[in-house]
């Protein structure tokens, strides 16, 4: 079994995704969880394994607050009550962006252990 080389914790936020060999436009999904070098996506039917996927973050006004890309590293299919997806590793990330990523999981992991 493959373990993820990076903690994932659970964040629901709504975001868009592209496939980048698609014609389709930006979709909304939301994301399950997040970690430091990927998320997991809500998406019915699931992206084909090795896809790569433009995500956008967005702000409360529909706003793009920040854009991720990534590739389809995992499939779920959906079934009884729980929504199909694909867990997304981040490619290409700045600086700035994986600054801003670090603080979301840190944001939820530190009320969970405050004295880390």
């Amino acid at each position: 079994m493959k373990t993820r080389q990076y903690l994932r914790v659970p964040l629901l936020l709504p975001v868009r995704i592209k496939a980048v060999d698609s014609d389709q436009d930006f979709e909304l999904a939301r994301i399950e969880d997040i970690g430091w070098g990927g998320v997991f996506v809500r998406r019915n039917p699931p992206l084909e394994l090795g896809a790569r996927v433009i995500i956008q973050f967005l702000m409360s006004d529909d706003s793009v607050a920040m854009e991720i890309w990534g590739t389809a590293v995992r499939e779920r299919a959906p079934k009884a009550g729980r929504p199909g997806g694909n867990g997304i590793a981040f490619q290409e990330v700045d600086d700035n962006t994986r600054s801003l990523i670090q603080k979301m999981v840190d944001s939820i992991i530190q009320p969970l252990f405050p004295k880390l």
